[in-house]
């Protein structure tokens, strides 16, 4: 076990579940989600000087949407109506993300086998998260 690793093991109703969280992980899934909210900037921003149709726009911006994941959620967008021409002022975004998020560790896997703390069987996997 390494020292960066924090492992913590709940017994309940005979399963057993781990909470695994790593510094490393931690800073690399925040790299990550990082990299793909500045992909999906850059992206809105090429469209708004390109300026397509509107339904090109629409289609665009859903290929980006699922490009970005849930990088998506920290970016409030602006779009024209169905008879608005596009133009730079109906379309519009401003990145709603907050400057420190708090850590939250989710990630649980679980068995069925009745053991004691100490050892860990196979079946579980310890799963890292963010």
């Amino acid at each position: 076990m390494r020292d960066s690793v924090d492992v913590k093991l709940f017994e309940d109703g005979g399963e057993l579940y781990v909470l695994a969280k790593s510094t490393g992980r931690q800073a690399k899934e925040t790299a990550m989600r990082r990299k793909r909210l500045a992909r999906l900037l850059r992206k809105l921003r090429a469209m708004r000087h390109s300026l397509p149709s509107r339904d090109q726009l629409l289609m665009r911006i859903g290929a980006a949407k699922t490009a970005a994941g849930r990088a998506f959620g920290f970016v409030h967008l602006d779009v024209p109506g169905a008879g608005q021409a596009v133009t730079r002022n109906p379309f519009d975004f401003a990145s709603t993300k907050p400057n420190s998020t708090p850590l939250n560790c989710v990630t649980v896997t679980t068995c069925s086998v009745p053991i004691s703390p100490p050892k860990i069987p196979s079946c579980i996997g310890l799963a890292m998260c963010n």
